[in-house]
């Protein structure tokens, strides 16, 4: 098994031997390998990461960029991080308890859903993941026009939107081509609206 983890850093010298010693103190029996992004850190983050990798001998790939805040910098390690078995995410300072990996990995099997709401990834690229991992299912959100919706849902209409009072915006084919995506939907109430193809 091989496990990524991935970590975003910030001005956490303070706290990063410790949290790289419980990752890689981890019983698993497999690879463990972290990449980690320093974003924009004032006080020698990477150089404690990267003498830590050399003196440790541990699997550590440190990117250095500009100042993105932490959630943008995690999205940055998510779209350049290698293939993996498993992925983790890891705070600079939220050590990790004995057995955790372990347990983790012990559920994934029994997963079934992974919801993806408003996670910036386009409609195709989820579409074709959820394709690609037949046993799990991904859920995210699509829009169009004032709507939005999640691909689980079941039943849409486009009046049911309080501050409207039924003065629902006009939907046309184009527009309303991600409830594709929603393939549980079974009720579809589109009002007085200029849709011709039904075909998704």
């Amino acid at each position: 098994m091989d496990l990524c983890v991935l970590m975003s850093v910030y001005n956490g010298s303070k706290y990063l031997t410790q949290q790289l010693d419980s990752i890689f103190s981890q019983e698993t029996g497999c690879r463990i390998r972290v990449l980690l992004r320093d974003d924009c850190s004032s006080d020698g983050s990477v150089a404690l990461v990267k003498r830590y990798a050399r003196e440790k001998g541990r699997e550590i790939t440190v990117i250095e960029g500009e100042n993105l805040g932490p959630a943008a910098s995690f999205f940055s390690l998510i779209r350049q991080c290698p293939e993996a078995d498993f992925y983790a995410f890891s705070d600079q300072d939220d050590v990790w308890l004995p057995g955790k990996v372990e347990a983790a990995a012990a559920l994934m099997p029994r997963l079934k859903k992974v919801v993806m709401c408003d996670c910036g990834v386009p409609d195709a690229e989820m579409d074709a993941l959820d394709r690609r991992h037949e046993d799990i299912r991904f859920v995210w959100t699509v829009y169009f026009s004032i709507y939005a919706l999640r691909t689980d849902a079941t039943f849409f209409c486009a009046a049911d939107v309080p501050q409207l009072n039924y003065d629902a915006p006009v939907l046309n084919d184009a527009q309303l081509y991600p409830v594709r995506y929603c393939r549980d939907m079974i009720a579809l109430d589109l009002g007085h609206m200029w849709i011709t193809d039904l075909s998704f």
